[in-house]
Formats: C-alpha cells, structure tokens, sequence
C-alpha cells in the first residue's frame, strides 16, 4: 500500500526531475560574502520554482537551518569550507544531542550538496564544498502489508462506526479508498470532487492529478469500489 522511500540524487534535484538539465535560476544578487541566511532564502525561492516537492522543500530549509545554527548566521557562504561541513554532520550525528538516524544524516547531507552545487553552478561561489562530503545511500525497509484477516478487522471496525447510533461513514470511506487505490497521503489530501468519475456506477473512477507540470507523469486513474460512491453520498449528507 505504501511506497519504499528512496532518496533522489543530487542531480535530479539540479535537472528537475525533467529529464533535461535544467541551468539554475538566477539566484538574484547573492555573491560568495552573502550571509548564509540569505542564501537559503534565495535557494527556498528557487525550489518552488523549480517544483521541488513541498516536503522536500520544507525538509531542505530546514537542515539549512541546522547549518546556520552550527556554523553562525553571520558566516558568508564563500567562506564555509568542506571541513566546517564535515565537523557539521559529525555534529549531527554525535554531538547535538538529538537522535539523528541514518535516513535523516543521508537527507540532511543531500540537502548540502544540492544547496552548495547550486550556488556553485550559478557562480556565487567557485566550487562546491559539499562534494567531498561523504553521502552514504539509505535503504528503507519495505513497507508492512496488512493480511486479510487485519484488513477485515479494519473493515469491521469502519463499517460499526458507519452504522452506529450516531452515524459517520468518513473512516470507511478513507480507509476503503487506501485500501483499493494504495494512492499516498499527499495525493489523498488533494482529491476533490471534479477528480471523481461516477458515469458508470459500474466502474466508478478516480483520476490522480498533479497541478505542476513536472508531475504529470504520476497522473492515473483508478478503479474505485461499485459501493464507493454510496459512501461518500453518506459522508456528503453527514459533513456538507
């Protein structure tokens, strides 16, 4: 039902996950004695632009901060070398005192290469000091599947609050729709109504759609339940 989570290269960052490589946008007026603070927020501008996913951009902005707080808001960017970002992720893993597993080291380091390769590919700097920084490849475990006898408890429980005294078909309609599509969080959370496609109750129809153009290609459409569209009537007339 849930997907393995890789982490992406530096260089599909850089290109956009395009497939063509893609020149940095211009990073407006930074130079190498612009304050590191300053750049981030230039390099958060740009991930939007670029399409980067809003959790990537979040979690990117985030460990950038991580780097302002060890390395000092006052610190220009031409001046933070490869051993700072060494003592840096040394840091994160032994010293902050915060638990940092392996998958959040490996995030955090991609995090710095794609940061330092833009501002070096857009001339703000001379060369990238996060290249030499060793980024160690995480494997997510695969994810639990649920066996029938689970997946029927799930139901049982659902299907009791869909017809108890107070009625609320939300969790069935919720867990019905995970359990038939396997659609993610996110792609569930932007679902509305002109998505769905009920002209033939005997193929009820859910289409997948992306508002940036760079994530068309996860566009689908999915077959729903044929009782799936009774649910949501219920939960329409419950919620409004």
């Amino acid at each position: 039902m849930a997907e393995q989570l890789v982490l992406p290269g530096v260089g599909d960052f850089l290109n956009g996950r395009s497939g063509a490589p893609e020149r940095p946008s211009a990073p407006g007026r930074l130079i190498d004695s612009s304050s590191l603070p300053a750049a981030v927020g230039a390099f958060e501008v740009h991930m939007r632009e670029q399409g980067f996913a809003e959790n990537t951009n979040k979690a990117f902005v985030s460990d950038l901060g991580l780097l302002t707080q060890f390395v000092g808001a006052g610190k220009a960017v031409g001046e933070i070398s490869t051993p700072d970002l060494r003592r840096f992720t040394y840091w994160l893993a032994h010293e902050r005192g915060v638990p940092c597993s392996s998958k959040s080291l490996a995030r955090r380091v991609t995090a710095l290469k794609v940061f330092f390769g833009w501002l070096a590919e857009a001339g703000v700097i001379r060369s990238n000091p996060a290249d030499a920084v060793v980024h160690s490849p995480v494997s997510s475990p695969l994810p639990y599947v649920p066996s029938d006898s689970e997946v029927e408890r799930v139901l049982a429980v659902t299907q009791a609050q869909r017809y108890s005294d107070k009625p609320d078909a939300r969790p069935h309609l919720l867990v019905t729709l995970l359990l038939h599509t396997g659609i993610k969080k996110g792609e569930c959370m932007n679902v509305v109504l002109n998505h769905l496609d009920f002209e033939d109750l005997d193929h009820p129809v859910l289409w997948i759609r992306y508002n940036n153009p760079q994530r068309r290609h996860k566009e689908r459409e999915l077959t729903l339940p044929v009782d799936w569209p009774a649910v949501l009537a219920e939960y329409q007339v419950q919620y409004r």
